[in-house]
C-alpha cells in the first residue's frame, strides 16, 4: 500500500498541473544591448530543480534570426555567469578589443616592412613565401623501387607513361 506522503504529493502535483500557468508573472526584463536585442529571464520555481530560463528577443523581431550579440550577453544566456553584464563592462571590453586589433595591424605592418627590407638585402627569398613555392619545397611522398605505386604499376612503368 502506498504511503500517505506519496499520495498527498501526487494530489499536489495533479492540482499544480491543472492550475493555469503563472509563468508570465515570473518573467523579468533584464536588459538591452547597444544592438537593440532584449534579454529576459524566467526564474525557476522554488520546488523545481531546473535552472532559470534565459532568452533573447532579436532587434530584427525575427524569432528565427540568430542575432549578433556581445560575448558578455552570450555568456549570461548560457549560464556561464550569474549576473548580466553592465554597459560599462561591455564598453570597456570593446575598447580592449579595438586596442588589440590596432596593435595587431601595427605588428603586421612592422612585419611586412622588416620582411621587405630583408628581401631587398637578400636575407630572405620572396618567392618562397608564395603558396605555390611552398608546395614545391615540400618533400614529396617517397617512392621505393621494390614497392608498386598502384596495383600492377611499378615506378618504371609510371615514368615511361609520362
Amino acid at each position: 500500500m502506498a504511503k500517505a506522503g506519496y499520495f498527498r504529493k501526487a494530489i499536489q502535483n495533479l492540482a499544480k498541473s491543472l492550475t493555469p500557468a503563472t509563468g508570465l508573472k515570473k518573467t523579468r526584463f533584464i536588459g538591452q544591448d547597444h544592438l537593440g536585442n532584449k534579454y529576459f529571464e524566467k526564474l525557476k520555481d522554488a520546488s523545481s530543480a531546473r535552472k532559470d530560463i534565459r532568452w533573447v528577443e532579436p532587434a530584427s523581431g525575427d524569432e528565427w534570426d540568430n542575432p549578433e550579440m556581445p560575448t558578455e550577453w552570450t555568456a549570461w544566456l548560457q549560464n556561464r555567469r550569474s549576473e548580466p553584464p553592465s554597459v560599462e563592462e561591455i564598453s570597456r571590453n570593446t575598447a580592449i578589443m579595438m586596442m588589440k586589433q590596432q596593435k595587431g595591424k601595427r605588428l603586421e605592418a612592422e612585419y611586412k616592412r622588416v620582411s621587405d627590407e630583408m628581401a631587398e638585402t637578400g636575407e630572405i627569398h620572396r618567392e618562397s613565401e608564395t603558396p605555390e613555392a611552398r608546395l614545391e619545397q615540400q618533400k614529396k611522398y617517397p617512392t621505393y623501387e621494390e614497392y608498386e605505386i598502384s596495383p600492377g604499376e611499378t615506378k618504371q612503368n609510371s615514368s615511361n607513361n609520362r
